[in-house]
């Protein structure tokens, strides 16, 4: 559990991915990984993507926090979209299996939701987005 959050998205868990309106590529899928459900965006698919909606408070910027998994040693590159906009380029090379978590800052919106969109890159050389979990938190 996290404090505080605004919201959260399990996504592997069809329930939790449902509530959010979850909408993806077809080659997007999910499976456990790391020991957490997570869904994937299809790594040899060309601009493969997932998204959902996430609650949040109008007119103030916020954080998403990010659980991504890994099932070896690799390098990902990919793009976080908040409701059209590019927030965030992810490239991060990982030694091994396992998770890793991050987070950044959005600039606020005036709505009480948005639309979060996981996006895999053109370069078949990186990997793909597999992400867990996914809050909004305030700043």
């Amino acid at each position: 559990p996290v404090a505080n959050a605004l919201d959260r998205v399990d996504l592997g868990n069809a329930a939790s991915e449902q509530a959010h309106g979850l909408t993806a590529a077809p080659s997007s899928g999910t499976s456990s990984e790391a020991g957490l459900t997570r869904r994937y965006a299809g790594h040899l698919t060309p601009f493969s993507f997932f998204e959902f909606d996430l609650a949040v408070t109008p007119g103030t910027a916020f954080v998403l926090r990010v659980v991504e998994t890994y099932d070896r040693a690799q390098t990902k590159r990919y793009k976080v979209y908040v409701d059209g906009r590019e927030v965030h380029l992810r490239t991060f090379s990982r030694g091994s299996g396992g998770t890793e978590t991050y987070e950044f800052a959005v600039p606020a919106v005036a709505s009480n939701k948005v639309r979060v969109r996981f996006e895999n890159q053109d370069d078949p050389a990186f990997y793909d987005p597999s992400i867990a979990d996914v809050w909004t938190l305030p700043m």
